[in-house]
């Protein structure tokens, strides 16, 4: 039963899921941890809630009052003696559902028979009403003042929720006897006099919450139509842009008729940088909150969470994002994406390129294919990538993208070489990111290097959208690469989509270790690249001086 107290506030939660109720988390303050305005028209199911404690495993629990809640509607004592001597002034109260909240008070549970009143304060001394628009914490939440419990053989389900009086509408609306039915209380809700704030009300929350301004409008449109008597368009229109301005204002987004939402920078997010590995839901606050201009600890900041989370929730149960990982609030971005393979029409010319260290003889290269090179610090990875335009310059069209070289810098690496500086073909580029827009698809792009100082993730996505720009050409992307490990910055996600893979290592003796980490065209189907490795001097900054012609495997 709901009265045990040693239930969690999670599965009482979805106790009352199940008596047709709308949850949704609250804090010890008593106040919702997420925007709610989409629960006031919609029930949460059942994974929404498990994940909602997932976020929040000490959440209290709120029910959503009104329509969404079958007509659930509340009468908040906070005096006891005071607010029932009152109560029992105006109407006999009958028997319900009742709990005593964590200040001593009571809460009186009723369901409406047609509209549900909207919330209403202090018409009565001691009594507040909760209803249409409304929400109010039910046991066994735990607030800054105590806990909340029903009272005996009186929770929600053991007992009828009794019709909410007419008697009771009286008074708070403070009739004469021409109105003693709930459509009548009902009726001030969108009249003449209230409708501007209404429909303001409405956009702003729209708005806020992540809803794309064209939808927010349409909302807001029908809304009008349907007040009493109906809101003019413009008038309608000149609330929203007000509220639209709000948003701009609080949130940071573009003041135009088109802002930026939260849901569509997650969208972005998601579809750019995050395509490749997972992420945490943390980052994405972060990143929002950057975009959007709202500092942390301010109430903007906390509406920009709680919009994050109900984005991908949503995506989630649209398919797009699934749980990945051991982490609470970790996703990955289900890629359902095909293209075909057209292999009866391929090309069956390998690229013809020479390599440093005569790699050839163990792995071939394919148009599209993406080679990476990771490397210590001063290990030789620039070197390498160098050799490379020097031996293949001759042959193809090459440009040369560098992140951390000038074209000082560059001209005194290039005349270590044993050629005169004018015969280098080659374009060179400075460039530190974004390389997918400026490769060339038919050509031969060198990467020095991958430059990213944290969020390493990333490397996967970045890589993937080189290969997705490539046609008949390829990339050689140089990635930094710590002591000890054979995989460079990215992780696995850097190994993935590169057929060639090495790493260039520091040994205690001063000497540097070329290996093949992943080869996946072998040249002879007897013989595996794949872990096979050469020690070599490094030169001049230039030259590599080879310590033994074979290539060596450690089995």
């Amino acid at each position: 039963m709901i009265t045990d107290m040693l239930r969690t506030t999670l599965e009482c939660a979805l106790l009352y899921r199940n008596l047709g109720l709308s949850v949704i988390p609250c804090g010890r303050d008593k106040k919702p941890l997420l925007s709610w305005l989409e629960f006031q028209g919609r029930l949460a199911d059942e994974d929404e809630i498990r994940e909602w404690w997932n976020l929040y495993p000490k959440a209290n629990v709120g029910i959503v009052t009104g329509a969404v809640s079958g007509g659930l509607c509340a009468i908040d004592i906070d005096a006891v003696e005071i607010g029932m001597k009152a109560l029992q002034g105006v109407m006999d109260v009958p028997e319900g559902p009742a709990s005593q909240t964590g200040s001593g008070g009571q809460h009186l549970f009723f369901r409406a028979s047609g509209l549900t009143p909207p919330n209403n304060a202090r018409s009565i001394p001691g009594c507040d009403f909760r209803g249409e628009g409304g929400f109010i914490v039910l046991p066994p939440s735990v607030s800054d003042s105590g806990p909340y419990v029903w009272l005996p053989g009186m929770a929600l389900g053991e007992i009828p929720l009794p019709t909410l009086p007419d008697a009771y509408l009286e008074a708070i609306r403070g009739a004469t006897g021409s109105r003693t039915t709930q459509e009548a209380a009902l009726q001030p809700i969108n009249t003449k006099g209230r409708r501007n704030d209404q429909t303001f009300s409405l956009a702003y929350n729209s708005l806020k919450g992540g809803m794309p301004a064209q939808d927010a409008l349409a909302h807001v449109l029908l809304f009008a139509s349907n007040c009493i008597p109906p809101l003019n368009e413009k008038e309608a229109r000149r609330s929203f842009d007000s509220a639209l301005q709000r948003v701009g204002n609080v949130f940071g987004r573009i003041p135009d008729k088109t802002p930026v939402s939260v849901s569509e920078i997650v969208e972005n997010l998601i579809g750019d940088g995050y395509e490749e590995g997972t992420f945490r839901g943390t980052w994405l606050y972060e990143e929002v909150r950057e975009k959007m201009g709202v500092q942390r600890g301010t109430k903007g900041y906390g509406e920009v969470r709680d919009a994050v989370k109900q984005k991908l929730r949503r995506m989630k149960k649209e398919g797009i994002i699934e749980p990945a990982g051991r982490m609470a609030g970790e996703y990955r971005k289900i890629n359902s994406e095909v293209e075909e393979i057209d292999f009866m029409t391929a090309p069956t010319d390998k690229v013809d390129v020479v390599w440093p260290f005569e790699l050839e003889s163990l792995v071939e290269t394919y148009p599209k294919n993406l080679i990476v090179v990771s490397g210590e610090s001063d290990a030789g990875k620039t070197a390498f990538l160098l050799n490379f335009v020097d031996m293949n310059m001759g042959r193809h069209k090459i440009t040369y993208y560098s992140s951390e070289m000038g074209a000082t810098e560059m001209r005194a690496r290039l005349e270590k070489f044993d050629r005169p500086l004018e015969s280098w073909n080659f374009t060179a580029v400075e460039r530190a990111g974004q390389f997918a827009d400026v490769i060339k698809p038919d050509e031969i792009s060198v990467v020095d290097f991958l430059e990213i100082s944290d969020e390493f993730w990333r490397i996967g996505g970045f890589m993937k959208a080189i290969f997705d720009k490539l046609n008949k050409g390829i990339c050689l992307i140089g990635l930094q690469k710590a002591p000890g490990t054979d995989v460079g910055r990215g992780g696995v996600g850097s190994l993935e989509k590169a057929r060639l893979y090495l790493s260039i290592s520091r040994n205690k003796d001063g000497t540097s270790r070329l290996k093949i980490t992943k080869g996946k065209n072998w040249v002879n189907n007897r013989v595996n690249p794949n872990q096979r490795y050469k020690d070599f001097h490094l030169i001049g900054g230039c030259k590599f001086v080879i310590k033994d012609s074979e290539w060596r495997r450690d089995y």
